[in-house]
């Protein structure tokens, strides 16, 4: 049976390729929503070649779309996803040396949202996500309240109250969405990760795809981790048949070279003959001891693969924990600003200054555009105030009296 080293040949580059994928996964995993939109010119990434920091780097993505690789050359990176730009310079790079090569694109910023128009403090705004125009507007200081003089103070302040009342309600609801998502998936952990019923709230259509794409990365992430335990097992196992052999090998040929040298005592051998033998012995034994080193680096290997699985759900569940804890706070500040502003309000209503009537969509007419590349064409449109934004888009909010 041939020897085969510490991890070496093809089983050694498929789990170095499993390591690195996984180290991919885990740091994607809450951010893949992110990473999964198409990248345009002024986002920020990073390239991570696994072993070969002098084909890693950070890049700009620049007006022409294209970023410059080391080995690689250029790479279009606007128009495309993280994983689509991780997968053009794997392909490259294998094909170039003809060999397999892991590659990590992770987003590092994305290019600012700008507000402009009728808002408090017009400028540009980190991107995230899940913003919105009525978030971004909140970014912005609120509606500016120099505009329509025509309208009393007492009167165009309380109907600024009544919008950013609906304002706060929209997060409110939004936040509750993603609390009621992450108390789902929380549900999962009091078994296996896998499978287990959601709690009574229902999911919106979003939500749902959010959750059920959450656990398959959980699930693909786990299936990594078992792959690769396989992988260390049987390698583990096979050296395990390696050793055996070896030792068999050993025994007989000290065997030998014991009736070697009583022989050679006799006259019968040449002290050659022996000392030929007593090197075939001390090779094997050296094999023995490389197979022996090689199966206790699979192990520890294993082990890691293991704790690695368990810390998997771990991790998950602190997450979601953390992210909740952070929600309750929101929730509860947007609910204590929503009762100021309520009970100001109903000042305003106890004065006659707004009556329970008041809309104040008849009142102020808000008309929210943003304009955004479409196509390579910059295109303007009219939107409504929860309409979720990308990155680079000009968020324009005009107020106007009613005519």
């Amino acid at each position: 049976m041939p020897f085969i080293g510490p991890i070496t040949g093809q089983v050694r580059r498929l789990v170095i390729a499993s390591l690195f994928s996984i180290v991919a996964l885990v740091l994607t995993g809450a951010g893949a929503s992110a990473d999964s939109a198409v990248l345009g010119p002024g986002d920020a990434i990073s390239v991570s070649v696994y072993n070969r920091s002098d084909l890693s780097g950070a890049f700009t993505i620049p007006e022409d779309g294209n970023i410059s690789l080391h080995l690689v050359g250029t790479v279009q990176a606007a128009g495309r996803t993280a994983a689509e730009i991780a997968e053009e310079i794997e392909v490259r790079l294998s094909e170039s040396s003809n060999l397999p090569f892991s590659v990590l694109v992770t987003v590092q910023s994305r290019r600012p949202v700008y507000v402009l128009g009728d808002v408090q403090n017009p400028g540009a705004y980190a991107y995230a996500p899940t913003l919105n125009v009525q978030q971004a507007l909140a970014l912005a200081g609120g509606y500016f309240r120099g505009r329509l003089a025509e309208s009393s103070s007492a009167e165009t302040d309380a109907i600024r109250l009544e919008g950013e009342m609906r304002v706060l309600s929209t997060e409110i609801e939004r936040f509750q969405a993603e609390e009621t998502r992450l108390l789902a998936d929380l549900d999962a952990f009091a078994d296996t990760g896998e499978g287990a019923p959601d709690r009574g709230e229902p999911l919106s259509g979003l939500d749902r795809e959010i959750l059920t794409a959450t656990r398959s990365a959980r699930a693909a992430q786990r299936d990594q981790i078992r792959n690769l335990q396989a992988v260390l097992q049987r390698q583990i196992e096979h050296q395990g048949e390696e050793i055996a052999l070896r030792m068999a090998q050993i025994e007989q040929t000290r065997d030998q070279l014991d009736d070697l040298r009583a022989l050679s005592e006799r006259g019968l051998a040449t002290n050659s003959q022996v000392n030929d033998l007593s090197s075939q012995l001390n090779e094997l034994d050296a094999k023995r001891l490389e197979l022996q080193i090689a199966r206790l680096t699979a192990e520890q290997q294993l082990s890691m693969a293991v704790r690695d699985e368990l810390q998997l759900l771990d991790d998950a569940r602190a997450n979601d924990l953390a992210r909740l804890h952070v929600l309750e706070g929101e929730i509860a500040t947007r609910q204590i600003r929503i009762s100021a502003m309520r009970n100001m309000h109903a000042v305003a209503m106890a004065a006659g200054l707004v009556t329970a009537e008041t809309d104040p969509e008849d009142a102020i007419r808000v008309t929210y555009r943003v304009t955004r590349m479409v196509n390579g064409t910059r295109t303007k449109i009219e939107v409504d105030p929860t309409a979720l934004l990308q990155p680079g888009d000009t968020v324009e909010i005009e107020r106007s009296a009613p005519d």
